[in-house]
């Protein structure tokens, strides 16, 4: 196969072995497309580069565009579930006259009440606490419990269910969430600008719901004690059929990467295509601009002799980033997150954000399903990345674990972060919204235990190419005769293939000549 710009194919090769079939692909180069080209290839996404984009942002006559990434990858024509309306009619204008182009998934939250009873019960993660076999048993417990499956909906459908559940407060249980067909129950829609919400209604349909909810909460009661005492336990082995099958073409891909350069090759293209298209069609320019009425604000900016006097004391995370750095939660420049303190000494901080790379890697994901038949299916976290980011979005993790411990270490995205922040102006403090970190960190609960299995993959791996450095190769048969054993001992899979346990060593050297820090 050989992968160019130009040719098209299949086309035939003389000499191509009975059974075989040579193709010549054309992928596009995203960066070098213009938006005629972006359109022509990706026609069923909507990035800031499509015709319909352009033309709201000029009838609207908005100063910037904040697009997601539902958005994007959502055509043209999507309506929501909820109210009907398509995305002309969805988009509004927000402070700044920023034009918002926001779709959310919305998911029943039962999902994070799951997860919070089984570390509640089991530690957290729960998953490093329970038999092996009961590690494979949440999904399908989930399912059992759930009301709905996850819903794409627009963004005043997600801000009315919001509002209606704050509206009827205490009186509904914090982790109930309307369905798609109950929310169009209670909204009003309204073109280009949030729905009308008719609490009323809200309220009777919680009010017929309450009896069948708190039923499913008891269900779940039966089912995390019933996972205590083993008799819940799914057994999975590398025989076993994951939950989420691979395509053939990424089981094909995966076996012949280490084979052909052409598969490698459109492999590497294929892991950068989400992360370049993003890029080229995500607009974020509302990021940090308050959807409430903006105050005055009073804070005072540094003058030029006191940064460079602030500048002057030795501060290392502060010295390990460039003078242009900003911070990716909040967009802040260093001297835009300094804050006059009660001393009348200048305050600022640099810290590190704590995140997680997921695994795209064909090859990777077959041969860590292979090896950990018990790990989930999805996510699988490859790596972890360390972000510089100011005091400000840091604190939001720091806070929340104060204010609710039950939830230990918890898991928080840029993206969460970005999301919990309150107004945010220069040089001065921002608010945080710790309900909306707690609901975030409660529904990344999944990516809590795959950091945690990444852990496992990681010390498992790193200790096996210790092994390989303390045996050598002179003795090949005593090596391979070690190394699978305390593979098998250390919980990776007895059947996995020769090819499988080869690609943990390589994981293993990576992972011990890998020099970590912030970027």
């Amino acid at each position: 196969m050989a992968l160019d710009q130009d040719g098209c194919g299949p086309f035939p090769e003389a000499g191509t072995p009975a059974g075989e079939t040579r193709v010549d692909l054309t992928l596009p180069d995203v960066w070098g497309l213009d938006e005629a080209g972006l359109a022509r290839w990706f026609p069923h996404l909507d990035g800031r580069w499509t015709d319909q984009t352009k033309a709201l942002v000029q009838r609207f006559t908005a100063s910037g565009l904040d697009l997601n990434w539902n958005w994007f990858e959502t055509a043209t024509d999507w309506q929501c579930t909820c109210c009907g309306r398509r995305k002309p009619e969805i988009v509004r204008l927000i402070e700044g006259g920023t034009l918002l182009a926001h779709l959310h998934v919305h998911h029943d939250h039962l999902r994070e009440h799951l997860g919070g009873r089984l570390n509640e019960r089991f530690g957290i993660p729960w998953a490093k606490n329970v038999p092996t076999a009961a590690r494979n048993a949440s999904d399908h417990m989930r399912a059992l419990v759930l009301r709905f499956l996850d819903t794409m909906v627009c963004d005043g459908c997600n801000a009315a269910e919001g509002e209606a559940k704050k509206a009827l407060g205490r009186d509904v249980h914090r982790h109930f969430s309307f369905t798609p067909s109950e929310i169009s129950r209670f909204v009003r829609p309204r073109a280009n600008a949030l729905h009308e919400v008719d609490i009323e209604t809200a309220r009777a349909i919680w009010l017929d719901l309450r009896a069948g909810f708190e039923d499913r909460l008891a269900f779940v009661e039966v089912l995390v004690e019933r996972l205590a005492t083993g008799s819940f336990a799914v057994e999975r082995n590398a025989n076993s059929r994951p939950l989420v099958q691979p395509s053939a073409l990424d089981d094909f891909l995966g076996r012949q990467f280490l084979k052909q350069s052409s598969v490698r090759e459109l492999c590497s293209w294929r892991g950068r295509l989400w992360s370049d298209l993003s890029v080229r069609s995500l607009s974020r320019d509302g990021i940090g601009r308050s959807r409430r009425p903006q105050r005055l604000s009073r804070a005072r900016t540094p003058t030029d002799v006191e940064y460079a006097t602030f500048e002057e004391k030795p501060k290392r995370a502060w010295e390990r980033t460039s003078s242009d750095w900003s911070c990716p939660g909040c967009g802040r420049g260093k001297r835009a997150i300094l804050r006059l303190g009660g001393s009348g000494q200048w305050f600022g901080e640099i810290r590190i954000h704590e995140g997680v790379r997921l695994e795209g890697n064909a090859e990777n994901l077959a041969y860590r399903r292979e090896l950990y038949p018990e790990h989930l299916d999805a996510p699988v976290v490859s790596d972890r990345r360390q972000r510089f980011v100011c005091s400000d979005c840091g604190d939001v993790s720091s806070e929340l674990r104060r204010a609710r411990p039950d939830l230990g270490t918890p898991m928080l995205t840029l993206q969460d972060v970005r999301d919990c922040l309150g107004d945010i102006r220069d040089n001065e403090k921002t608010h945080i919204d710790l309900d909306r970190a707690a609901e975030r960190a409660e529904g990344n609960f999944d990516l809590q235990r795959a950091d945690w299995e990444f852990t496992v993959h990681r010390d498992i791996s790193g200790d096996l190419w210790a092994l390989r450095l303390r045996y050598g190769l002179a003795a090949k048969d005593e090596l391979r005769a070690a190394l699978t054993s305390f593979a098998h001992a250390s919980g990776v899979a007895p059947d996995a293939t020769p090819e499988a346990l080869g690609w943990l060593l390589r994981q293993g050297k990576a992972f011990r000549n890998q020099t970590c820090g912030p970027d």
